[in-house]
């Protein structure tokens, strides 16, 4: 027998995941947002998407090292772009890193452009994540978020602000913005 773990995914739909990823949809969330909440895990995941040219959200775990929030092509860790972000004292320290399994790199690293454009994280029954990017971003790397597309998203936590360290959680999902 497996656990089962309720989740709202995806342009107003609550879905329900089963270890084995399988969705089926429960009732209908707000439009224009995308809300993901992981009883199990205790994650809670939420995205703006009636802008046209931003994307804001906010990812709150049960975590005291670094959270994490990526989009890509497909629901895979591969080619993730993501802000990865932890406290130093009361300032938020975040960087863009892209994944390229077994290692994730900064972006800097990559000459690309960045998809991110803003972090704030605070502490909050856990820690809470504030951000915002942008929809599109060119070449090398490039990943289109508009109104319509399918998408990966990843979301990560750890229990250490070193962004070396390795998750305590991480899943991966695909939502239609």
């Amino acid at each position: 027998m497996f656990r089962r773990r309720t989740f709202l995914l995806a342009m107003g739909l609550n879905m329900t995941l089963n270890r084995s990823g399988a969705a089926r949809p429960v009732a209908p969330v707000r439009p224009g947002e995308i809300a993901v909440t992981d009883e199990g895990s205790g994650t809670r995941f939420w995205l703006d998407i009636s802008d046209d040219g931003i994307l804001k959200g906010q990812f709150a775990a049960p975590a005291s090292g670094w959270l994490a929030v990526g989009f890509a092509r497909q629901a895979e860790l591969a080619g993730t772009r993501f802000l990865i972000a932890a406290l130093d004292g009361s300032e938020t320290r975040w960087e863009e890193h892209i994944a390229c399994p077994p290692e994730h790199r900064p972006l800097a690293e990559w000459s690309a452009m960045p998809l991110f454009t803003q972090a704030a994280i605070r502490p909050d029954r856990g820690q809470v994540l504030d951000f915002a990017l942008i929809r599109r971003v060119g070449a090398p790397h490039a990943l289109d978020l508009s109104s319509g597309r399918t998408a990966g998203l990843m979301l990560a936590y750890a229990n250490d602000p070193d962004f070396a360290h390795h998750s305590a959680w991480r899943r991966h999902f695909s939502i239609t913005l």
